[in-house]
């Protein structure tokens, strides 16, 4: 995520077009340069001399962290403080209601089980008809699909 919001944020930066016409050459010149780096440099620190902030930064409001700790509150009141004790009931899942983790289909109830079994070949993956181990899976898919001639 960090990579992906550089990149729109240096995207943002190299659009000269939206500049003024006396300045975009320049500036678009000043933005495919080496220097990149020192001018966001710039850009930022002087948005946060300007503004408190910089524009890339992902402002946390008051609200999101009452609502943050409201979060953390019901999870302490279900789950507890102490998650080193074995539990038989997820009571976190999606109804509201706890279920039972050792009964029903264990690929919904304990999935981190059935990742293991399908990396093993102990049970299909999902929207598979046979036993395959991850590595025999991709190996097949990039031959069948990457080099089609």
């Amino acid at each position: 995520m960090y990579t992906d919001r550089l990149l729109e944020y240096v995207n943002k930066i190299q659009q000269g077009g939206k500049r003024s016409a006396s300045a975009a050459s320049f500036s678009k010149a000043l933005d495919f340069t080496t220097l990149l780096r020192a001018q966001m440099h710039v850009r930022h620190a002087f948005q946060a001399a300007e503004t408190g902030a910089v524009e890339s930064d992902d402002e946390v409001s008051e609200n999101t962290l009452r609502m943050a700790r409201m979060l953390q509150d019901a999870f302490v009141r279900i789950i507890g403080r102490d998650l080193t004790i074995d539990d038989p009931n997820n009571h976190c899942w999606h109804t509201g209601n706890s279920v039972p983790l050792h009964t029903g289909d264990f690929r919904y109830r304990r999935p981190w089980e059935w990742y293991e079994r399908v990396q093993s070949a102990r049970s299909c993956g999902k929207h598979r008809s046979r036993h395959e181990t991850w590595q025999v899976y991709a190996q097949r898919f990039v031959q069948d699909h990457f080099f089609p001639f």
